[in-house]
């Protein structure tokens, strides 16, 4: 018998040992063991996609049994981004996750027919209005509300919501007919307006230490386990708070995304408990679909991820939210182009005026098929301030302002997937690693033997 095969043995026996003495009783809580060659209880099965390709792309969208923070500064597309995951939940955009042999996950998107959909939306903020009804993607936002001062009234509520579904799954349990599969989205937002009980019974302008951190940590560690065994998600969002001069000094540095500037209220235990962890900022103020445009149209929004189980850690992306009245919210198109400026597999020719986009198809190896014999003619041509091309090269194709970019797309959308999948490699194929390292001059020669 080989070495290997009596580790093995040995292993088998005390794994059998253990079990036979493994707690019965509700007191231990939860008391698993396994060989990890077989199972992984920590392993996720389903996720919760936004639409936001970019995000969903870059962030794997949110993981079901698992806890979200999804942190910034005002106005930077929390709640927008808390009501869409709300939404998406509701209108039955799960899908279950496989993993191939090498490691890598793909989605598989589930049957809306075959499971049911529970959200409950915690609205500490405020933000939901009472007056409206509330349309997200075109449908009308059906989802149990809440609200709690304290707390421990958050926890509460998810504890009864939580209740709610596991009596419907005994129920199922005793009936002949087998029931669906079930998922739970919980919404906080947000953590940071709650108060403890003993905080609000204190006399006005006493405070002698803070709660709401010893609660919160009380909280999670009895609702991780929860989430879990219910297939439950729990998204909470999270105001950060710092000095001013860390403000300016953060939207100072254009298209700059500096988590490590700020804290989150609460103390440690939410970044802790959370196995995904985002951070949202805006970038600029002003965002014009044409640089003649008098006010901005919405917002760009960078993200950054700080914790991760679905894709590497620390990765960047961006995003687009509109203030339009039929087309508003978070618009997946123009955040496509944002993250593909970023990444610099589109490039502003004229950045002083934020025209001339031009695709850097040749420069990342991209080969397009859908521009046919204009494929070295652009909108471009017609402007005679578009940058001339190198002598001898082919001109990438491009567009003019980001009002033609959705019709742009549209047209050639093959060839921009092709694109964005090959800036969705860039981004999780850190530069250098193999010892390869690409720089500037190198990416212009690059252009000029195109």
């Amino acid at each position: 018998m080989s070495k290997k095969e009596k580790e093995a043995d040995l292993q088998d026996f005390l794994l059998s040992k253990m079990t036979q003495k493994a707690p019965r009783s509700a007191e231990w809580g939860t008391y698993e063991i396994s060989r990890s060659n077989k199972k992984i209880m920590s392993v996720i099965k389903y996720v919760l996609t936004t639409g936001i390709t970019t995000f969903d792309d870059v962030v794997g969208g949110f993981p079901i049994g698992r806890i979200v923070e999804l942190f910034g500064l005002e106005s930077s597309g929390k709640t927008a981004m808390a009501l869409l995951a709300a939404a998406r939940a509701k209108q039955g955009f799960i899908s279950e996750v496989i993993r191939a042999e090498d490691g890598t996950l793909s989605y598989r998107p589930l049957n809306p027919d075959e499971f049911e959909v529970a959200v409950l939306y915690i609205d500490n903020e405020g933000s939901l209005d009472d007056d409206n009804k509330i349309k997200i993607n075109g449908q009308e936002l059906d989802v149990i509300t809440g609200r709690c001062d304290t707390i421990e009234g958050v926890f509460k509520m998810t504890d009864d919501f939580l209740d709610g579904a596991e009596l419907k799954n005994e129920m199922d349990d005793r009936s002949d007919k087998p029931g669906k599969l079930r998922f739970y989205i919980i919404v906080v937002d947000t953590i940071a307006s709650t108060s403890s009980r003993e905080d609000l019974a204190q006399a006005w302008g006493k405070r002698d230490y803070p709660r709401v951190p010893g609660e919160i940590s009380k909280g999670f560690t009895k609702l991780t386990r929860r989430l879990s065994k219910n297939n439950a998600c729990m998204i909470c969002t999270n105001q950060v708070r710092t000095a001013y001069s860390a403000v300016q000094e953060s939207r100072g540095k254009r298209g700059s995304v500096q988590s490590w500037l700020y804290s989150s209220p609460g103390g440690l235990s939410l970044r802790f408990y959370a196995s995904h962890r985002v951070y949202v900022q805006t970038l600029n103020t002003i965002y014009r679909l044409t640089p003649e445009a008098k006010f901005a149209a919405g917002f760009q929004i960078g993200f950054r991820t700080l914790k991760n189980r679905l894709r590497s850690p620390l990765r960047e992306g961006r995003m687009v939210l509109l203030f339009d009245k039929v087309q508003g919210g978070f618009h997946n198109d123009f955040s496509l182009l944002e993250n593909l400026i970023y990444t610099k597999f589109i490039e502003v020719a004229a950045k002083e005026k934020g025209t001339d986009f031009v695709c850097k198809f040749s420069r990342h190896g991209v080969v397009p098929t859908t521009f046919g014999e204009a494929q070295v003619k652009t909108t471009l041509d017609e402007d005679d301030d578009a940058p001339t091309p190198r002598r001898g090269s082919r001109k990438d194709p491009g567009f003019k302002f980001r009002a033609e970019w959705p019709k742009f797309y549209a047209d050639h959308k093959a060839d921009i997937d092709k694109l964005w999948q090959a800036a969705v490699d860039f981004t999780f194929n850190t530069p250098g690693l193999d010892g390869i390292v690409v720089d500037e001059d190198d990416l212009e020669q690059a252009d000029e033997e195109a």
